[in-house]
């Protein structure tokens, strides 16, 4: 008996029909790892760390750039940020090698490195939550076989030709703070193999260049990484940088002798259509978070296989085209908000109110937050300056009781003492998200979920 399944015949005649079919599987499952090498595509045109258009940390591939303090409104390469943490962003190209990671003393302060595979599944374990030492550590292809340098603290490895590493180190809203992060955010870098000097290195990322950043930070929109008009041309290069996991092999058979087809001038036309069909439906739908996700009380949604997808690509597309780059659940653990607890769609017209009751605000070990997005899922920009509230507020009023709640609107509210604790909402639709970062077990077990969010205007 063979120990092979036989994969479709070359040349098999495929209905108009069959092929739309499977072309909008296609570009579900491969939305993700599109996304990823055309970001590549980007890094590629840089000199070097710094930041396009003076606002988003950017490298060539091979490097990361840090942010000096949190990230402003005006960056569009990446959905749903938060100003709880200062963050990072690198490519690693598995063509150019290994890459150096620097982890500096962060003593007591949270910090976590998201490095994820092109697949967006995470496949290092570097952060406060698992007790990661200080040191020189190494992102390496899987296929790498030179010489690990002494000293080097770990090697983390990965199949892709493209990863990414997103350093985040947490930060309280103060100018103290703002001081006394400085030294170790310096420490935090990432850089080609070629370049290592054996000992840690350092940079004054305040002084990080700016690169012109033509249309990658335009708009009210995230830059559309994915074109559905060129999809299925930059397919097969994807397919190569992306190896088939066990279990997946059948699925490249099916993928590989649908691209084969699109040799015919009309099955790559009904290709193309299927394509940008299936962004405008399929995708676009799975960026609204009352669309994905477990369900919860009071509307909310959370997921629980977040940078560990596997074959889960609904899941995957979604949290990439909603918000890309969600750290493992132990990491972080999100939870999503497009609904009051009625049902409504949440609108800056109206207020709302998100009440913790006493000794109920999350239970984590890094920080909380409640951050608020417009309709496209990036900061709503504000006199204040003011995005998000949580663990980094140092002047949040608390009730008696002992309870906290939150307010949200386009206009503040009348009462003084809610001020502080109001987070300025555009005039139309906006959505809630809130953050658990190295979050405890009710919330991994699902015994605690977010308090409803309550309209009362």
């Amino acid at each position: 008996m063979p120990n092979e399944v036989p994969a479709p015949v070359p040349r098999t005649r495929m209905t108009d029909e069959y092929v739309r079919s499977v072309a909008r599987l296609a570009y579900l499952w491969g939305w993700p790892l599109v996304n990823m090498h055309n970001r590549l595509s980007i890094m590629e045109k840089l000199p070097g760390p710094g930041l396009l258009a003076g606002v988003v940390p950017a490298a060539s591939p091979g490097s990361a750039a840090m942010l000096h303090d949190y990230i402003t409104p005006e960056q569009r390469l990446v959905a749903c940020p938060n100003q709880d943490v200062v963050y990072g962003f690198g490519i690693i190209d598995a063509q150019r090698g290994p890459s150096v990671v620097q982890v500096p003393d962060f003593g007591d302060r949270f910090w976590v490195y998201q490095v994820v595979d092109q697949r967006t599944d995470s496949f290092a374990r570097l952060g406060a939550m698992y007790q990661t030492k200080p040191g020189r550590y190494l992102l390496a292809p899987q296929s790498w076989d030179g010489v690990v340098p002494g000293g080097t603290a770990g090697v983390f490895r990965f199949d892709t030709r493209i990863a990414a590493c997103i350093p985040r180190v947490f930060m309280d809203d103060t100018a103290q703070d703002r001081a006394a992060i400085q030294p170790v955010l310096n420490q935090v870098m990432v850089y080609p193999l070629n370049e290592d000097t054996g000992a840690m290195r350092a940079t004054d990322w305040a002084a990080a260049p700016t690169f012109p950043a033509g249309d990658a930070t335009s708009g009210e929109q995230e830059t559309q990484w994915v074109d559905p008009g060129r999809f299925f041309a930059e397919l097969p290069a994807v397919m190569a940088e992306v190896p088939a996991r066990r279990g997946e092999e059948a699925l490249y058979a099916w993928l590989d002798a649908l691209v084969s087809a699109a040799a015919s001038p009309h099955a790559a036309e009904q290709l193309t259509a299927a394509a940008v069909e299936a962004n405008a439906g399929l995708v676009a739908e799975l960026f609204e978070f009352r669309n994905i996700g477990l369900p919860l009380p009071g509307h909310w949604s959370t997921q629980r296989n977040g940078a560990r997808f596997g074959t889960d690509y609904l899941s995957r597309t979604a949290m990439g085209k909603a918000n890309i780059f969600v750290n493992t659940p132990g990491e972080t653990t999100y939870f999503y908000q497009d609904l009051d607890a009625q049902g409504g769609r949440l609108d800056g017209s109206h207020s709302y109110a998100v009440t913790f009751p006493p000794n109920g605000q999350p239970p984590v070990r890094g920080f909380w937050s409640l951050t608020l997005y417009n309709e496209h899922h990036f900061f709503h920009p504000n006199e204040l300056n003011r995005y998000s509230l949580g663990t980094k507020n140092k002047n949040l009023h608390h009730s008696a009781d002992g309870s906290l709640t939150l307010t949200a609107s386009a206009t503040p509210p009348g009462d003084d003492d809610l001020r502080s604790n109001w987070l300025p909402a555009p005039a139309g639709p906006f959505s809630l998200y809130l953050r658990a970062y190295w979050p405890k077990q009710p919330i991994l077990d699902g015994t605690w979920t977010p308090p409803p969010v309550t309209r009362f205007h």
